[in-house]
């Protein structure tokens, strides 16, 4: 069977969702799909659900692992690989019925090598689905690094998982791109490669995919793994400085990288505060102090917080910031969350109905 796109599903322990996850990806209106589902060491019955869709579907593919994490389990797919494009979705998440088709019909007919389309969350207001209306179609990104920097600003800087790409094979693999393991936010070492390397990108407005925000996720941890959140910067700026792009996205880079770090710091549990403090400082170059001091382009509450970590002293006003931070994260455990998965329930049966 010609192939024009495949789906790379990583699976570990998520029977109460993989049902729907894969039957969203059977569903494509483009019936030319593979998907490639890593089960990632699932103790669960993940794996019997699993060959139950692959024996009544010649498109399903399992690959079987030990557990390694969600970067390891799309790198096991990658050799895998049969369709022009690939798309990566998360077992506990679902797709448009016309994400394949769209997505592909837009990328061949601008010789992309990404096209990029928005996600929503369950029981958010979802917009009006543009069918096949492009915001940048004749975007040169970034064969041309004088790009606009709003623009620039816009695909560095947002949409950064790699769930809401279309990606060509053959650019994936001449560039030999994959997700650094053993590390959480392993999405953003791989986002700002492909954005770096691309030179055609196209940014739609559909809203394709669906994902879920589940409690003890990696965006909702407070744990340690916010560490990780360091380490990904690192890998960055060496990927940018190897492919020659770092000087022309210094000042972009610099300015998400500081951001992350005070977002990290904020959301982690306050019992790890003082070593994330430790480690941003000691993260920290001089050149960057220099970018914190004096580039124009350097927010202002960036800027005092930075001042107000090294000399170990935070104001009301920050004081106040983490405070909240850590009562809205015990209300959200306690309070919205089951709130949370009755919205999205609700959402769900006035989409399926």
């Amino acid at each position: 069977m010609n192939c024009h796109v495949s789906i790379i599903i990583p699976v570990y322990n998520v029977k109460r969702y993989l049902r729907q996850c894969l039957d969203s990806c059977l569903a494509q209106t483009m019936h030319e799909v593979q998907i490639i589902c890593v089960d990632d060491g699932s103790t669960d019955s993940s794996p019997d659900i699993l060959r139950e869709y692959a024996s009544t579907d010649v498109r399903v593919r399992i690959v079987t692992q030990k557990n390694g994490g969600q970067a390891a389990a799309r790198n096991a797919a990658l050799p895998h690989i049969r369709g022009k494009y690939l798309l990566f979705v998360d077992s506990d998440d679902w797709i448009h019925e016309e994400t394949c088709q769209r997505t592909f019909q837009l990328a061949e007919k601008h010789d992309a090598d990404l096209c990029i389309f928005r996600s929503v969350r369950p029981g958010k207001k979802v917009g009006k689905t543009k069918h096949g209306q492009n915001l940048h179609e004749d975007i040169r990104f970034l064969s041309d690094l004088t790009a606009d920097e709003k623009c620039k600003k816009q695909l560095f800087c947002r949409d950064i998982s790699p769930w809401c790409k279309l990606t060509r094979t053959d650019f994936l693999r001449q560039h030999e791109f994959t997700f650094p393991e053993g590390l959480v936010f392993e999405d953003v070492p791989f986002h700002w490669n492909v954005i770096c390397e691309a030179k055609r990108i196209l940014y739609i407005k559909d809203e394709l995919y669906y994902y879920r925000q589940r409690a003890g996720s990696t965006v909702a941890s407070r744990s340690k793994n916010r560490f990780d959140g360091i380490t990904v910067y690192d890998i960055i700026k060496q990927n940018l400085e190897k492919s020659g792009c770092y000087e022309d996205c210094r000042q972009l880079f610099l300015n998400d990288k500081l951001a992350a770090f005070r977002s990290h710091y904020r959301e982690i549990g306050p019992r790890f505060r003082q070593e994330m403090r430790q480690r941003i400082l000691e993260s920290l170059t001089d050149s960057e102090w220099n970018h914190i001091m004096n580039d124009p382009t350097m927010s202002k509450r960036h800027r005092k917080f930075y001042l107000e970590l090294k000399s170990g002293s935070f104001s009301l006003h920050n004081l106040g910031w983490l405070a909240f931070a850590d009562f809205w994260s015990f209300c959200e455990n306690h309070i919205l969350w089951p709130a949370r998965k009755l919205r999205e329930f609700h959402w769900f049966t006035k989409k399926t109905s």
